[in-house]
């Protein structure tokens, strides 16, 4: 099946059989413009999604008898495209199964994923035996696909292989997973960091007698020794001004029934901290009439602006607590709070709150660095993660074992780099302790106490240096 190119238009094609059937009843039009000429007896019988649909009331044909019989089809969108639509009910229909074309676990997880939406069992449990099929010679590749498509069984069969397979000694250490072995998996899409780690522990403990029984795809019970049980800090309360004359509404992202009230401020006030809210002030329609909003503030002789923000009710009360009270004390030490403070002072160009919440978020960030590290990723701060990760090498054993609740968001691929940097840096110490020995050696050759056997020389300064340097 032919696939349009992202950004044409392009008309709508048929589907191939058996969903081009005059028979059909209904069709389905996938993102890619496909239709799908279906029968909903099948999908009501293989999805109480379709069922339920099937079971509300029905708009009306229309009454044109002569008119094609395509017009006299409702026509249902899907978010799907064609490839994954085709495979799924080819799953479902009573046609032969295309084994061939469920080879590749990373093909399979779209499909996945659309099953779990449309409630379809069958095909979850066709697709989850085609990955066990293929899980002893592809254990990595099934158990990443396992992760992505949020199969917990079968993740654990590609772990327990995984746990088989020999393992690679590392300057001394055994790396389980290893940083050699996830280098397979690219870019690792759809793979938290919280998975990444649970395998790398699932395969440390596959040889103790006594492991503890765990989950690979959900994340560790609170009680656990493993999970972070640090209180998040108390955050300030919200922004309120008692200046007259608020000329400007702003609205959180949240806007609907029992969402916080918007809060009122001035656009001068606005305009002199962020030059890109200026700009948008700039472009609204000042004309707006009054009264039409339920949040009006007193009548003036100002016209009142709406401005939406993308950020939620506490990230913009943040902000304007910084442009109206210019904080630098009293700040939070909640490092997702800041983290999305800091994030949305540099959208808008805010030179004058970016510093303090910055301090703010150094202070917090030193006392937690996998976290702040993690959420530095999460929240696109890229010179904040690279600062959290130099700090993490103070605490080298806990990025290696430590879990904290925000790597089931983080991407699996900066745990990865994060351990391949920790990695570097070991290597590059220890070839400095190596260098640093061998001269030793040249400097202070061996020798012999008189009357005694002993020696004194390199080995001793040798582990005194050994001593002050820690790995």
């Amino acid at each position: 099946m032919t696939r349009p190119k992202p950004g044409t238009l392009c008309p709508v094609s048929d589907a191939p059989h058996p969903f081009n059937q005059s028979s059909a009843d209904l069709i389905l039009r996938t993102a890619d413009m496909f239709d799908f000429r279906v029968h909903s007896p099948i999908l009501a019988q293989s999805s109480p999604f379709f069922a339920s649909m099937f079971a509300l009331p029905q708009p009306k044909a229309p009454g044109d008898c002569q008119a094609p019989a395509d017009a006299r089809l409702e026509v249902v969108p899907v978010s799907e495209d064609s490839a994954t639509l085709e495979l799924l009910l080819l799953l479902v229909y009573p046609v032969r199964k295309p084994h061939e074309r469920m080879q590749d676990p990373a093909a399979i997880v779209p499909v996945v994923h659309a099953a779990k939406k449309y409630e379809m069992e069958l095909p979850i449990d066709l697709l989850s035996e085609r990955l066990v099929a293929v899980v002893q010679t592809e254990p990595l590749q099934v158990w990443a696909a396992a992760c992505q498509a949020g199969l917990e069984d079968v993740a654990r069969q590609a772990a327990e292989i995984l746990a088989k397979q020999p393992k690679k000694v590392v300057s001394g250490e055994v790396e389980s997973l290893g940083l050699a072995c996830a280098n397979e998996l690219g870019n690792m899409d759809d793979i938290s960091a919280g998975h990444y780690l649970r395998l790398k522990q699932f395969l440390s403990q596959a040889d103790e007698k006594n492991a503890v029984p765990m989950k690979l795809l959900s994340a560790p019970d609170p009680s656990g020794q493993q999970f972070d049980l640090r209180a998040e800090g108390v955050r300030p309360p919200l922004f309120s001004t008692a200046l007259p004359d608020c000329d400007v509404i702003c609205r959180p992202s949240e806007r609907g029934a029992g969402s916080p009230a918007p809060f009122l401020a001035h656009k001068v006030i606005l305009s002199m901290h962020s030059p890109v809210l200026q700009a948008r002030i700039a472009g609204l329609n000042a004309a707006q009439p009054r009264g039409s909003h339920p949040y009006q503030p007193p009548p003036t002789a100002r016209a009142v602006t709406v401005l939406d923000f993308e950020e939620d009710h506490e990230v913009v009360s943040g902000l304007l607590r910084a442009c109206y009270l210019g904080e630098d004390g009293g700040l939070p030490q909640d490092l997702e709070y800041l983290a999305q403070l800091l994030a949305a002072s540099r959208k808008y160009e805010m030179a004058r709150a970016e510093p303090c919440v910055r301090a703010a978020w150094d202070k917090a960030a030193d006392a937690s660095p996998l976290e702040a590290y993690f959420f530095a990723i999460t929240y696109n701060l890229k010179d904040c993660a690279k600062a959290a990760a130099r700090s993490s090498l103070k605490h080298p054993t806990s990025v290696a074992t430590a879990y904290v609740s925000v790597m089931d968001r983080a991407p699996a691929l900066a745990y990865h780099r994060l351990l391949l940097y920790h990695d570097a840096c070991r290597r590059a110490v220890q070839a400095r302790i190596d260098e640093a020995c061998r001269d030793v050696q040249h400097w202070y050759p061996e020798r012999r106490e008189p009357g005694t056997k002993s020696t004194r020389g390199h080995a001793q300064v040798r582990d005194a240096k050994l001593a002050t340097v820690r790995l």
